[in-house]
């Protein structure tokens, strides 16, 4: 009785996951993508003696990238792979106000730094069939492969080494994303894509490194938002 017991449940599962398979529909495309919001950067927890920096005050920064994604579709997963550049500017805030780092410390000049980098995504999606259009929620996880950092148009270096930074390394992150997005219908086969996600960011290791090696200050993630615009194609 127990040996047919299970070969029923292994049938049913059999039967199951090949009438999932069967309804997975694989498309591709590609399109426009725009990502904004913060990096992270440094909370300081206490005074800081001497710089007039107070508990509270943080300094990191924020990113506007523009660039172009490819992705793979199986109805239920998006697979994405996007190359991205744009201004990355250092924020500073200090008692509830954003000021420049030349500020809050005299002497440091206000870089103009730009980023390049891989982003690659996997996102759950469940579609809602609206007959020409179809919208699904999206949830899923990221990583951003940092590529290049200028400071003035020059890699940028240690400033205490003077030595090229491995921004790769340095800069790179993970990210969790939840969104919303819809597929319109052109024809058969070929559909417009748009997607709205919220993004958030953990620290690099640049700036867990610096935390751990500083007193009085915490590491920090980043909020941010993407949205996606693309052309798919059903096969």
């Amino acid at each position: 009785m127990a040996k047919k017991g299970l070969l029923v449940l292994v049938l049913a599962a059999t039967f199951t996951a090949g009438s999932a398979f069967a309804q997975v529909q694989l498309s591709a495309g590609g399109g426009f993508i725009f990502d904004a919001g913060r990096t992270g950067g440094g909370r300081f927890t206490e005074d800081v003696p001497l710089t007039g920096i107070k508990k509270g005050g943080f300094v990191g920064s924020n990113a506007l990238g523009f660039g172009g994604f490819l992705f793979l579709d199986a109805t239920y997963a998006e697979l994405n792979v996007a190359f991205m550049g744009g201004p990355n500017n250092q924020v500073v805030i200090m008692d509830g106000e954003r000021k420049s780092l030349s500020d809050v410390f005299p002497g440091t000049p206000d870089p103009d730094l730009a980023f390049t980098a891989l982003s690659i995504g996997l996102l759950g999606k469940y579609p809602i069939d609206l007959g020409k259009a179809t919208i699904f929620p999206l949830a899923g996880i990221g990583y951003d492969i940092m590529l290049g950092m200028t400071s003035d148009g020059e890699e940028i270096t240690d400033s205490l080494t003077g030595e090229k930074v491995d921004v790769t390394e340095k800069l790179s992150q993970l990210k969790f994303s939840v969104g919303v997005g819809g597929d319109f219908d052109i024809n058969d086969n070929l559909y417009f894509r748009a997607e709205a996600l919220g993004t958030y960011r953990l620290p690099n290791k640049s700036t867990t490194d610096s935390a751990k090696n500083a007193d009085g200050i915490s590491a920090e993630g980043g909020f941010g938002g993407t949205v996606k615009l693309a052309v798919g194609y059903r096969f």
